[in-house]
């Protein structure tokens, strides 16, 4: 009977020890899109449709990097197989998502844990639609230039020059822009047109190589007393 006793505690031991002390492991990705932002932008690039990202591929052993570099990492994007190579810790890929507002990249690592086992990953990556942001002066003052500048995120271009803007004013076609910018406007009140009646002014922007990206919006602003 003790030496039962002494066998289970034996076992139970081993069992604790095994778990306390086994790796922990940890798949971590990142990514980044070659949308278009501006510079000062701070944030996230989401890809845009059609667009193309990176997708960083790291695995943590008890906190600290693995080299992944003879290890063979297959790829699979919307649940297809894209690549597999030995130390591909990078993924690129264009969106596929259809009508969907995601992809789902995932990643198998072979070989890398201590007993020879694998691990798998998976991350879903947003897709943005095209966004527009007006900077309008708080109010528009008569007999000067008011300048109104428009911003766009998340485009598929790789500037502004990739890009078609059009503004109207109170829905008149503004068809010439004094500034020589087509991303701002510079608007001119006359001091006869004061009045209690707010300016409507919208903008819209379209890649050129993409009609069907496009994006617009518009503000009201009123005139200064």
């Amino acid at each position: 009977m003790k030496n039962k006793i002494i066998f289970f505690s034996t076992l139970l031991l081993l069992l604790f020890s095994k778990e306390a002390f086994a790796a922990d492991y940890k798949v971590w990705f990142n990514f980044e899109s070659n949308s278009y932002i501006p510079p000062s932008f701070s944030g996230k690039n989401i890809p845009a449709k059609l667009a193309e990202a990176n997708v960083f591929l790291e695995v943590l052993k008890d906190g600290r990097p693995l080299d992944l570099s003879k290890n063979k990492i297959s790829w699979y994007l919307n649940n297809s197989l894209k690549s597999s190579a030995v130390g591909q810790n990078i993924f690129n890929f264009k969106d596929e998502s259809s009508i969907s507002i995601k992809n789902s990249v995932r990643a198998i690592i072979s070989g890398v844990k201590e007993d020879g086992g694998s691990l798998t990953g998976e991350i879903d990556i947003p897709i943005s639609a095209p966004l527009l942001i007006l900077t309008p002066p708080a109010f528009l003052e008569a007999g000067k230039e008011n300048s109104i500048t428009a911003t766009p995120f998340f485009f598929n271009v790789s500037s502004l020059n990739n890009l078609i803007f059009s503004w109207r004013v109170n829905s008149e076609e503004v068809l010439e822009n004094s500034n020589g910018r087509p991303d701002a406007l510079s608007l001119f009140i006359e001091e006869s047109s004061i009045n209690n009646q707010p300016v409507l002014v919208s903008v819209s922007a379209v890649n050129k190589t993409n009609i069907l990206e496009k994006a617009s919006v518009f503000i009201k602003i009123f005139k200064k007393q």
